[in-house]
């Protein structure tokens, strides 16, 4: 508690198996990356430990993700690899879900690396940035998934046009 980390960084305790770390305000992320860069820092954590934040700031909180990098980032689908991506919702209209289909080889990589973090979180990154981080419920091996969860179909819309691009 006393390190300059958790004076940037409020924490989030609304789930411990989340891969949020906490938020920090927009003005607090210049100097949270400073940080994060020093030895200071780096000497305390895993060295295959990578902080990210996500795209959207909620009341000028940004979360921090905590990213568990692999050596080799070659298993991980590409954007080159998405055949379709969609929404959907429920005939309530109120659960909306987004639908990814992947080539023959993302979904290869995607069965793998679903098989390896089955009870985790797996985050997609755009630009660097956490664009969504997922729970994997159980290996995905047929090349199509589901994300479904507390979203708006405007929350959707933007991860899809990013997913596209």
């Amino acid at each position: 508690p006393e390190d300059r980390f958790f004076k940037l960084v409020q924490r989030d305790q609304s789930n411990p198996e989340s891969s949020i770390l906490g938020r920090c305000t927009e003005s607090d992320l210049e100097a949270l990356w400073e940080y994060v860069q020093s030895d200071q820092f780096k000497e305390k954590v895993q060295a295959d430990l990578q902080l990210a934040a996500g795209t959207e700031s909620k009341e000028n909180l940004i979360p921090i993700y905590a990213l568990r990098i692999s050596s080799s980032s070659s298993g991980f689908p590409l954007a080159q690899d998405l055949e379709e991506v969609r929404i959907t919702s429920s005939d309530s209209e109120k659960n909306h879900a987004l639908l990814i289909t992947f080539s023959d080889s993302g979904a290869e990589k995607w069965a793998s690396i679903t098989r390896l973090n089955k009870g985790r979180d797996i985050a997609m990154l755009s630009k660097g940035k956490v664009i969504s981080a997922p729970r994997v419920m159980e290996e995905i091996k047929d090349g199509k998934c589901m994300i479904s969860g507390n979203f708006t179909e405007s929350d959707l819309m933007k991860i899809k046009a990013i997913l596209e691009n």
